[in-house]
């Protein structure tokens, strides 16, 4: 597989708001699982469990197959999972903290 791209800068405002459209349609799709599997005012870490991994899941790992199937380096595998994590556990903190019932 190759990847070619035009000649130059890439546009960094166009590809930071697919960015941050990326992460607002995975929140809402997370949201929308949370509110079918967690009741209102369920404890913090019930909610931060739940939360962290289908965010997890949604945001790094289907990355795997690219190192299975396309070679991609298993470090950089690593790297874009430990950013899954990382926003995982800011998505879920900030879930279990504004949960209803929780306020």
């Amino acid at each position: 597989m190759i990847t070619i791209l035009p000649d130059g800068m890439p546009s960094m405002g166009k590809l930071l708001a697919q960015q941050v459209v990326y992460f607002i349609v995975g929140s809402a799709l997370i949201a929308y699982l949370a509110s079918l599997s967690i009741v209102s005012g369920a404890d913090y870490m019930v909610v931060f469990r739940n939360v962290f991994v289908a965010s997890f899941l949604t945001y790094g790992w289907a990355q795997i197959p690219y190192s299975i199937w396309m070679g991609q380096p298993w470090s950089n595998c690593f790297r874009y999972l430990l950013d899954a994590i990382i926003y995982a556990a800011v998505t879920a903190g900030t879930f279990a903290w504004l949960w209803p019932g929780m306020i």
